[in-house]
């Protein structure tokens, strides 16, 4: 248990870690049910508030989309690729991640002239293989 809490204390503290990057290190167990938080005017303080109430104890993995209304029935554009996460998590890194993600899509995709278009964050608790992260990384 302690290298699971130094192991979340390392997620995307210095960068934005992506969970494709760790599916081939240790198996993630993604089953759980998937919550959402949605943002009209996201600011800096909004990550803070979202990774101050995510559990000590466990890993989440997010998934950042936009879209005109905030409802899941209606179409949306995926950011990124599943980012891990932990309260541990730098909120600034998140914040400065998904701004640049957001922007890149809007200038992609011809969208600068969208007023307000709602971030929504899909995100959930992952299960982590001790067992594999003890024997992957026992330095940490």
């Amino acid at each position: 248990m302690k290298n699971f809490k130094l192991f979340l204390k390392t997620i995307s503290v210095n960068d934005i870690h992506l969970q494709c990057h760790f599916k081939k290190e240790i198996y993630l167990n993604h089953s759980n049910k998937s919550s959402y938080i949605f943002y009209r005017d996201y600011e800096t303080q909004h990550f803070n508030d979202f990774i101050s109430s995510l559990d000590s104890n466990k890993l989440y993995s997010v998934i950042p989309m936009i879209s005109i209304k905030a409802c899941l029935n209606r179409p949306y554009i995926v950011l990124s690729q599943s980012i891990l996460l932990s309260k541990y998590s730098n909120y600034h890194m998140l914040n400065y991640y998904i701004h640049n993600k957001h922007m890149e899509v809007m200038d992609e995709f011809g969208m600068k002239n969208i007023d307000n278009p709602v971030l929504t964050l899909k995100y959930k608790n992952i299960l982590i293989d001790l067992n594999q992260l003890n024997r992957r990384f026992p330095s940490i």
